[in-house]
């Protein structure tokens, strides 16, 4: 019960956030706000968060990109999209009320100003949905909501949800970039753009919650036409669903239209 009533009281209040200069890595020299709650926070700060994937998407993202960032968090990624992206622009989704509210302030600290913060869930359909909120870290997703119930490490919460096609077809600008991060939801997001994918052709990152998600992605991607790649220290081709890796639990797949 004491657990809970510090998580209650650290949401309420938003104790715990803490504005540090980033010392290493991709971003070095810019300022990041994160929880020092959270055990992978320092990694934000030293520069090592990801630090892998922050590069891989410096070099493929262009300058004149239309970046969606799909789970955007607090901005780590976002801050990387937008300083590739520097005559383009990044739209970065982000639900929850909180991590947006610090994903604004990341922004506002660095004059960044060709991000747009959309505060919905691109989803498989448009509406309100219920996602599983961590009362530990700052992360919810649709994947692990029938299990809220039974967990005190998470809450419920609902959020307004679009489609990207919707969204695109709502007169928004399309993606040239996708990047997509949602905690085992990746399949949803896709399954809700699939007019973008065939119309726009959009380079997509996706990272990948376990084997089914990988397997999910392979097979909407390369149905749509694309050619997948899994990101390590180099980008190895998947010519088939045999050949999608397993453990891919937080792996990276890419994906370009040919």
């Amino acid at each position: 019960m004491k657990h809970a009533v510090n998580a209650t009281v650290i949401r309420r209040f938003g104790l715990g956030y803490v504005q540090r200069r980033i010392t290493g890595g991709p971003l070095a020299g810019l300022w990041f706000v994160a929880s020092k709650r959270v055990y992978y926070s320092p990694w934000f700060w030293n520069g090592s968060y990801e630090e892998e994937t922050c590069r891989f998407l410096q070099s493929v993202v262009p300058a004149d990109a239309v970046c969606y960032d799909i789970g955007a968090n607090l901005g780590y990624h976002t801050l990387i999209l937008a300083g590739s992206a520097q005559r383009g622009q990044v739209l970065a989704f982000e639900p929850l009320p909180q991590v947006c509210e610090v994903l604004a302030r990341n922004l506002a600290l660095n004059g960044v100003r060709n991000v747009t913060v959309v505060r919905k869930v691109a989803a498989r359909q448009s509406g309100v949905v219920t996602l599983a909120k961590s009362v530990e870290i700052d992360q919810a997703t649709m994947k692990y909501a029938a299990d809220a119930g039974s967990s005190r490490s998470l809450e419920l919460i609902t959020c307004e949800a679009v489609t990207l096609d919707e969204f695109v077809a709502q007169g928004q600008v399309p993606p040239t970039f996708l990047k997509i991060d949602v905690e085992g939801a990746e399949v949803d997001v896709l399954a809700g753009a699939t007019e973008v994918l065939r119309r726009y052709h959009p380079t997509v990152l996706c990272e990948t919650h376990g084997d089914a998600a990988a397997q999910g992605v392979y097979q909407l991607l390369h149905a749509l036409g694309y050619t997948l790649y899994r990101v390590t220290s180099r980008l190895e081709p998947i010519a088939s669903a045999a050949m999608v890796p397993t453990n891919m639990n937080e792996g990276h797949l890419f994906a370009r239209h040919e």
